[in-house]
């Protein structure tokens, strides 16, 4: 391996600080997931990163959706509109690259885009004309993660303009290495996403969500915010919707591993 391919030491130190500001927005599956794909496309100089939950389907192992848009971002908005209003609905059951990223039996596979696919194939197929016109990206690296047995997957994909370079090893084993320590986090510090949670926690459900998570009741969270205990209750009432559970019990089992720690 030369010198140029190998894994820096700033580097894992940056894939470490990167964990950290995730694990600071933990509790919100939308803003963690913006300052993931934001960093981790400064980390591997990338202009464009997706990110996502899905799983394998049936025997064929086709890719479906569980929470969704996939986020793009965040040098480009007008792919971002693009993405939302149509690659999430239309191209991950068509996409050739997810066919043989799904068949390598692993619980993390990280693959650059010339490894999945021969070029022959990938420019010839109608996904790589949609991609390069639509969003004016070509090259791609793709990881994904098992975070609930070997079917339920979380996705990292960073891709290049037409014309760049391919992802370079040392590239893939860094994405790779922080795929790595971010999935076991996924559903633990790290909030899963859920699809009534596109929209972010405004700030007071934010202090809310952090107050529980402390151990504090519902008066404890009134006083602590200066709130009536009315609007407490309407914001749990809220938090418990938009998670998905019936109780802070089980708010808690949610985000803190072990029963230690809180979502900052």
């Amino acid at each position: 391996m030369s010198r140029s391919e190998r894994v820096r030491f700033r580097d894992v130190r940056d894939v470490y600080r990167l964990i950290g500001e995730c694990q600071d927005l933990g509790a919100d599956p939308v803003e963690w997931r913006r300052t993931m794909l934001d960093g981790v496309c400064r980390l591997i100089d990338a202009p464009l990163g997706m990110g996502g939950e899905g799983q394998w389907v049936g025997p064929e192992r086709r890719f479906q959706f569980i929470w969704g848009p996939m986020n793009v971002g965040p040098h480009d908005p007008k792919g971002l509109r693009w993405w939302s209003e149509h690659a999430r609905d239309h191209l991950p059951e068509g996409n050739p690259l997810l066919k043989p990223l799904s068949h390598v039996r692993a619980q993390l596979v990280t693959r650059g885009r010339e490894q999945l696919l021969e070029d022959r194939v990938w420019y010839r197929c109608p996904l790589c004309a949609t991609v390069r016109e639509a969003l004016g990206f070509d090259q791609s690296v793709w990881s994904a993660y098992g975070v609930a047995g070997p079917d339920e997957v979380n996705v990292i994909s960073l891709a290049r303009k037409p014309g760049d370079r391919p992802f370079s090893a040392r590239e893939r084993r860094l994405l790779h290495i922080f795929h790595h320590e971010l999935g076991p986090l996924v559903g633990a510090r790290l909030a899963r996403g859920r699809k009534d949670q596109s929209r972010p926690l405004s700030p007071r459900l934010r202090q809310t969500l952090d107050r529980l998570l402390e151990g504090d009741g519902e008066k404890q969270v009134a006083r602590r915010l200066g709130l009536s205990l009315p609007t407490v209750h309407q914001y749990i009432t809220e938090l418990y919707r938009r998670y998905g559970v019936s109780s802070r019990a089980e708010l808690m089992a949610r985000w803190v591993r072990r029963g230690g720690g809180t979502s900052n």
